[in-house]
């Protein structure tokens, strides 16, 4: 028999036993104001990278400290989201659009399993596509299909219903040829194309569900290429930084990708004062990494 739940604890409570385990509240006020927002539970995410040891908190853990750590997490998820939204609408165009040329401008060509490496992965993603449909049978492009084309829909119109880590699992289980027209189409490899879609994928879902960006390490490790690894092992292929580096030579044009720049910096230089650079895999020239070009072009 499984222990019992602990009983719940009121906000006054929770800022008591922060205090009991040797965190410093300077506000009390404060505090139970954002316990009364953000969840005990959720704080407990970030305050458990300050203990040292069972429910102990280091010397001079400060509850505001915390706090703003919680809001650069908040402020870079939102900066990344802008920049994995233009990712995110040009893979899926990319994709749905050379597939289908690929395939004789057939729109219909993904539903042949012959297309496909693994059959199992590929009806399971038709059952995915499915749901999304009966779900969201609302839609009149949705609705429109399914009067007309007993709701069959062609690839650029599929993928607008798909999640974007469906599409990564659509693109890696596509034949290698067909991954190679794609890729090539987009002026990179597919194998970094393979990866990045995954990539991509995690960091969107992480920032999508208010998920921890902060001391996180990340999975799959982001390809970067064997010269960029060997001219600057300083980055860490599982950390943040490797993914936005990723991002940053996907994106399309120069303007998303100075735009993305920009905004990241910002958000650092904003909270230099309160996070530890190395807990998001930033390395000490990060700054000058992430303006020079030729970081985009390294393979």
């Amino acid at each position: 028999m499984g222990k019992t739940l602990k009983p719940a604890r009121t906000f006054e409570e929770q800022a008591a036993i922060l205090e009991s385990r040797n965190m410093l509240i300077d506000n009390h006020d404060l505090a139970i104001k954002y316990l009364s927002r953000i969840n005990y539970y959720r704080f407990s995410g970030y305050s458990y990278l300050f203990q040292n040891g069972r429910d102990r908190y280091k010397k001079n853990t400060h509850f505001e400290a915390i706090i703003k750590i919680m809001e650069f997490d908040r402020k870079m998820r939102h900066v990344l989201l802008s920049g994995l939204e233009t990712a995110e609408i040009y893979a899926r165009t990319q994709i749905a659009y050379w597939f289908s040329i690929v395939h004789d401008n057939d729109g219909g060509a993904y539903y042949d399993p012959s297309h496909f490496v693994n059959q199992e992965y590929h009806a399971d993603f038709l059952k995915n596509l499915k749901t999304q449909i009966d779900n969201n049978h609302d839609k009149p492009f949705v609705l429109h299909h399914v009067q007309q084309y007993d709701g069959k829909m062609p690839l650029w119109a599929a993928v607008e219903l798909i999640s974007f880590s469906k599409l990564s699992q659509l693109y890696s289980n596509m034949k290698l040829d067909d991954q190679k027209v794609i890729a090539g189409k987009m002026s990179m490899d597919e194998r970094f194309l393979r990866n990045w879609l995954h990539c991509f994928s995690v960091l969107r879902n992480t920032c999508a569900h208010y998920g921890r960006l902060y001391s996180a390490v990340y999975s799959p490790p982001a390809s970067l290429g064997p010269k960029t690894l060997r001219l600057h092992s300083e980055i860490m292929q599982n950390t943040l930084f490797a993914y936005i580096i990723a991002l940053l030579r996907f994106l399309p044009d120069d303007e998303d990708r100075e735009s993305l720049r920009n905004m990241v910096s910002d958000t650092i230089h904003e909270y230099e004062g309160f996070i530890d650079l190395w807990s998001i895999g930033f390395p000490e020239n990060w700054e000058t990494l992430l303006f020079d070009p030729a970081i985009t072009l390294l393979t």
